[in-house]
């Protein structure tokens, strides 16, 4: 099962031999791939907003903000203390570091209302540990050469077992997709989500492409 690791000061979960999911880096190579990446018409398509041309400039600008983001998170995690997020944003060749794609998660705009453990029973609250019952939603963007060879699909799944339950602790997770998308929600129903709505699309406004929601609870004693 995958789990999380150290390379140095550096957490990461290793996906495949070659493939590691990591925190960015604040380099130029990071920068230059992640505007490469934004602007590639099928992620662009698959986007909320259609950013292009998404300049190397908006991209140091974009990483330096996750790695504010990710500093206290590294800090907790290294210190053995509870996480309310996570520092883990990119997926990259290894060993030559090369950034491929995205898989995160954050706070839905869109929760699913809490319920929900799989027998029915609403879950407990933690006051300590409020991000358990909160619903996050997982996000992914890959590079078009290393599509359709179900790297994502382990991805997630290795995020989910190495990551989101041992270590964040969460109860359940969605995951937004455009309603036309077939290869994502493939990788969504593969990691154990299903479909319980589609919604119409206001951030463009956009009446006739729906998004659909997937969600996916945790059994309580796994």
């Amino acid at each position: 099962m995958a789990a999380l690791q150290w390379d140095a000061d550096e957490p990461y979960i290793q996906v495949t031999e070659t493939v590691r999911h990591t925190p960015f880096r604040p380099t130029d190579a990071d920068a230059a791939a992640w505007a490469s990446l934004n602007n590639e018409d099928a992620v662009a398509a698959a986007a909320k907003k259609d950013e292009r041309p998404y300049t190397v400039e908006q991209g140091r600008a974009f990483i330096s903000q996750k790695l504010a983001d990710a500093r206290p998170v590294i800090e907790r995690l290294r210190a053995g203390r509870p996480v309310g997020g996570c520092p883990l944003d990119v997926l990259r060749l290894h060993p030559s570091g090369e950034l491929i794609g995205t898989l995160n998660v954050h706070l839905s705009d869109k929760p699913v209302p809490p319920s929900s453990g799989p027998d029915g029973a609403a879950a407990d609250a933690d006051p300590g540990l409020p991000w358990l019952t909160e619903t996050w939603d997982l996000g992914y963007k890959l590079s078009l050469p290393y599509t359709g060879r179900g790297l994502m699909t382990a991805a997630v799944r290795a995020f989910i077992d190495g990551y989101l339950r041992p270590v964040m602790r969460l109860r359940q997770l969605s995951a937004g997709s455009r309603a036309n998308n077939a290869a994502s929600h493939a990788v969504l129903r593969k990691a154990g989500f299903v479909h319980v709505f589609d919604y119409e699309r206001v951030d463009p406004p956009h009446p006739t492409l729906l998004g659909a929601k997937f969600h996916c609870v945790f059994p309580a004693d796994e």
